[in-house]
């Protein structure tokens, strides 16, 4: 799947690959495109997460995040399509610590 924001082609493909090497093994340009695409993923992520959280206050963990999961309300509020969606909770599930 390709991700555009705001210009930008990302691979999903490729960033899962870049993400299961170890970061020493990573090339800088590698180092640098994955660091981006995190950040796109957890900002995505966040989004999701407050579209299905009826209390602000309390930030969902991914098991409550995947229980609350409703693809029609998510589109309604967000344009991502249900495969996204997925992707950038599993994504953001395997590679970004904060969400872990």
């Amino acid at each position: 799947m390709i991700i555009n924001h705001k210009g930008a082609l990302f691979e999903t493909e490729q960033m899962e690959m870049i993400g299961q090497k170890l970061a020493a093994d990573r090339t800088v340009q590698e180092g640098k495109l994955f660091s981006e695409f995190c950040i796109l993923v957890y900002e995505r992520y966040v989004n999701i997460r407050e579209v299905v959280n009826d209390n602000r206050c309390r930030k969902l963990n991914i098991e409550d995040l995947r229980k609350r999961l409703d693809i029609n309300t998510i589109q309604r509020f967000l344009e991502y399509s249900s495969d996204e969606i997925e992707f950038y909770i599993d994504f953001a599930c395997k590679y970004i610590q904060i969400v872990r």
